[in-house]
C-alpha cells in the first residue's frame, strides 16, 4: 500500500478511527505539557498514557498522583486531545503487594482523568513457557484480575488484558506464554465476566509463533477486541518501532480489523521509533506516524 494519505481516494468522515500514541518516549525529553502540545500539533487525536516507570517518568509514586492526574486530564483537553488508554505498571509477581498497589493507583488515575481503558499485563514468570503450567498461571491471573475488579468498577474503567511472551533461555528465543492465543484470552474474559476487554499487541503476536495477529483478531471479534498496540518488529526481537519498517505484514491485520468492524482506536506503541532519533526530530516523526495511520485507516476503511 502507499504511504500517501491522499493515494487511497477515500474520504474520512466524523466516525473515523481516532489516532493515539503512547507517551513514554516523549516524557523522557519533554514535560507532560510539552508532550501533549507537540502530539496535538502533529495531528494525534488522543494519547495512551504510559503509567509504568521503566525510567521513572510516572506520577504513581508521588503523593499527589490524583491531583497530577487531574492536571494531565485538563492539559489534554486544552490541547484537544483525549486520553483513550493508559498502561499500568508491569513485571511484578502476584504476591508483590507494592506492585499491585501501583496498578491500583494507575486505575484510580484513569477514574480521575476519565480514561476508559487501562492495559494491565498478566502476572507471569519465565517458567510459563509454551504449555508449561498453563492452568496454574491462568488461575493465578484470574485471582489477580479479580483483585483489581472492584477498583476498575469504582473508577469506571475497563481493564484490557494483553497477549504476552517470555524468553526461552535454553533455545535463545522468544517463546509463547500466557494469552498467546485468542482462545486463552476469551477463556479469561468468560471467567472474569466483568469490566474487562482485550488489548491485542500486534508485535507480540508476531513473536510468539502461536497465532498470527490476523488470526487472533478474527477469533476475538469486534465484541471482545477493545484496544490495540500497533508497532513493527523483525520476528526475532520486540522492537516496538514504526509499522512498514520491519517484517510484519500489516495487510491481513488491517483487513481483519475491517472485517470484524473493530470499534476501537489506532494506538501506536512504537516508542523505539522515537528513541533512535534526537528529540528535535520527534515532532516530524510524529507527523509521519499520523500520516501513516490515516493511510491505513482510509485504505482499509477502519
Amino acid at each position: 500500500m502507499s504511504l500517501s494519505v491522499k493515494s487511497t481516494a477515500l474520504f474520512r468522515n466524523d466516525d473515523f478511527m481516532k489516532i493515539c500514541t503512547s507517551t513514554t518516549a516523549w516524557t523522557h525529553f519533554f514535560s507532560m505539557k510539552e508532550t501533549l502540545q507537540k502530539l496535538a500539533e502533529a495531528g494525534f487525536d488522543a494519547i495512551d498514557l504510559s503509567l509504568y516507570d521503566l525510567e521513572k517518568t510516572t506520577i504513581l509514586d508521588q503523593p499527589d498522583y490524583l491531583e497530577k492526574a487531574a492536571g494531565i486530564r485538563d492539559m489534554a483537553a486544552a490541547n484537544g486531545l483525549e486520553i483513550l488508554q493508559a498502561h499500568a505498571p508491569f513485571g511484578h509477581h502476584w504476591e508483590d503487594q507494592d506492585g499491585i498497589a501501583r496498578v491500583i493507583r494507575a486505575i484510580e488515575v484513569c477514574g480521575v482523568a476519565n480514561i476508559p481503558n487501562i492495559v494491565v499485563h498478566p502476572c507471569f514468570l519465565s517458567d510459563r513457557r509454551y504449555d508449561n503450567k498453563q492452568q496454574e498461571y491462568f488461575d493465578l491471573n484470574v485471582n489477580y484480575y479479580n483483585r483489581l475488579r472492584p477498583h476498575a468498577e469504582k473508577a469506571g474503567v475497563k481493564i484490557a488484558i494483553e497477549n504476552m511472551f517470555v524468553w526461552d533461555g535454553q533455545q535463545n528465543q522468544i517463546a509463547p506464554s500466557i494469552f498467546s492465543t485468542a482462545e486463552e484470552m476469551l477463556d479469561m474474559l468468560r471467567v472474569l465476566d466483568g469490566p474487562f476487554t482485550v488489548c491485542l499487541d500486534l508485535g507480540h503476536a508476531n513473536l510468539n509463533g502461536t497465532q498470527t495477529a490476523a488470526e487472533m483478531i478474527r477469533k476475538l471479534g469486534g465484541e471482545h477486541l477493545g484496544c490495540l498496540h500497533i508497532h513493527d518488529n523483525d520476528g526475532v526481537s520486540d522492537l516496538h518501532t514504526l509499522p512498514m519498517t520491519q517484517k510484519i505484514d500489516f495487510e491481513p491485520i488491517f483487513q481483519s480489523l475491517h472485517d470484524i468492524h473493530y470499534g476501537g482506536y489506532f494506538t501506536y506503541e512504537a516508542d523505539n521509533f522515537f528513541r533512535r532519533l534526537p528529540a528535535s526530530c520527534y515532532p516530524a516523526a510524529a507527523q509521519l506516524m499520523v500520516a501513516l495511520a490515516k493511510d491505513f485507516i482510509d485504505h482499509y476503511q477502519l
